[in-house]
């Protein structure tokens, strides 16, 4: 096949069974027509001319074994293929779109003379080219591209064209407007994302998939209070959902809504059979209110029941009961907090400082929080 393909134009050639060169391989040959017709859909048109040619170089006294074996895979192979076949246009477009990629592919890493070209496979093509300018401003075709992009999580150069295709006010397709928000949202640009939703959202009003992606943004952008808002309409249609509820809490926590918070972590506790999820939160809650008793409960399951303590735990149950006037048995707890801390000593003091204004609003004594840096220091892990 190699006197095939050593001729240009042969590697972008429609596939035509009746070639010259294929056409005498394939008469009388009934097996390499239905293996052709098998996998020929799956396969670029150079792809489908090597298949055939491969044949002449199989001995002619081993290619009856050897069609034999392909034969003998032929149902298992018709049946794989069967659900590959592409039906709708969308599909046929990208089926032809592949295929001829694949045959550009193939020349540019296969043929003979590829070192004379420049390979455009190791470099950036843009898509202004004044030849195909004019059928790239068609929206059918913007829209197949936009999708391409989108599926292969090309999201800048995505979200630039469903920017094009939404334009306008006017525009009142929520999928292509979900499309965008979601591609804005994958680069971090989440004002742009939620701009993006809400105009979807605003159309459809049911969409869950857009409440929570907006919820999402919304959290990120340090807007707790609108996704608790989310949080709660969510759960108002999915009551069997407890996790909004933890996802609602955390919001709150966020939000500096402290009860409000815990009512939605008791909820939840209220609401599964295992709440170990909502220890922390509530334990951490019950601190930040005052309710230093009942924290130091949960502190106390947490650090009796979890097997994945982290250094975090016994910060916190230090606090807890620093709050509560028990000096040695705070000072215990951050010093098992010390050697859980991956960064030891010097991590865990910063995190000790960075909770200094808790523990100051929990009005344990400003000396003693100073204290008890220079106790830590002091004392050998």
């Amino acid at each position: 096949g190699s006197s095939f393909f050593r001729d240009m134009h042969n590697w972008f050639l429609p596939f035509d069974a009746e070639h010259s060169r294929i056409a005498p391989l394939l008469e009388g040959n009934a097996l390499m027509k239905q293996l052709l017709e098998t996998i020929g859909p799956q396969l670029c048109n150079s792809d489908r001319y090597s298949f055939i040619l491969s044949v002449e170089s199989i001995p002619s006294a081993l290619r009856g074994s050897a069609m034999g074996a392909m034969g003998g895979e032929l149902e298992a192979m018709k049946e794989q293929m069967r659900a590959d076949v592409p039906t709708g246009d969308a599909d046929k477009l990208d089926a032809a779109i592949k295929g001829y990629l694949q045959d550009l592919y193939r020349f540019y890493k296969v043929y003979e003379r590829k070192n004379e070209f420049d390979d455009i496979f190791c470099t950036t093509i843009s898509p202004d080219l004044p030849l195909i300018g004019r059928y790239m401003q068609k929206r059918e075709t913007l829209l197949h591209i936009a999708e391409f992009l989108f599926r292969r999580k090309h999201y800048e150069e995505a979200a630039n064209l469903y920017a094009e295709l939404t334009d306008g006010k006017g525009s009142t397709d929520t999928t292509l407007l979900q499309k965008w928000g979601f591609s804005l949202q994958q680069q971090g640009r989440y004002e742009e994302a939620l701009a993006a939703y809400t105009r979807a959202e605003l159309i459809d009003t049911e969409n869950e998939w857009l409440l929570r992606r907006m919820a999402h943004c919304y959290r990120l952008l340090h807007r707790p209070a609108e996704a608790a808002d989310i949080f709660t309409q969510l759960f108002e249609r999915h009551p069997d959902e407890a996790a909004l509820l933890l996802q609602k809490g955390n919001a709150l926590v966020e939000d500096g809504q402290y009860n409000e918070a815990l009512k939605s972590f008791f909820q939840y506790e209220f609401s599964v059979e295992d709440a170990a999820k909502a220890r922390r939160p509530i334990a951490w809650c019950l601190f930040l209110t005052g309710q230093y008793e009942r924290a130091c409960d949960y502190y106390g399951m947490i650090l009796d029941s979890d097997s994945n303590l982290t250094f975090t735990d016994r910060l916190n149950a230090g606090h807890t009961a620093l709050a509560m006037g028990r000096i040695a048995e705070a000072i215990d707890h951050y010093q098992i907090g010390q050697k859980l801390t991956p960064g030891g000593k010097t991590e865990f003091l910063a995190a000790y400082t960075a909770d200094m204004p808790a523990l100051l609003a929990a009005q344990v004594d400003e000396t003693t929080i100073r204290l008890i840096p220079e106790v830590l220091r002091l004392h050998p892990l």
